[in-house]
């Protein structure tokens, strides 16, 4: 963005876009947290096969990019 067209791009629209996006990573941030919350919670209490196999799938979210990045770096 240059100063020449910053007028054109910063108008209400990009503010009222910028607070969508904002509230929405916000929103998701907290059910992600809650749900993870509420499955460490249950695997310290119960730790029964089910509730294993599922902390297992969400802890898959930091092994895979690895993995892809290993996988596909020249």
């Amino acid at each position: 963005m240059t100063l020449r067209n910053a007028a054109d791009t910063l108008d209400q629209s990009f503010f009222v876009l910028s607070r969508n996006s904002l509230l929405l990573a916000i929103l998701t941030a907290l059910i992600a947290l809650m749900l993870s919350l509420v499955m460490a919670y249950g695997l310290r209490l119960n730790a029964t096969s089910l509730l294993r196999l599922s902390v297992r799938g969400a802890n898959l979210g930091y092994a895979v990019p690895g993995a892809v990045i290993a996988v596909g770096h020249p």
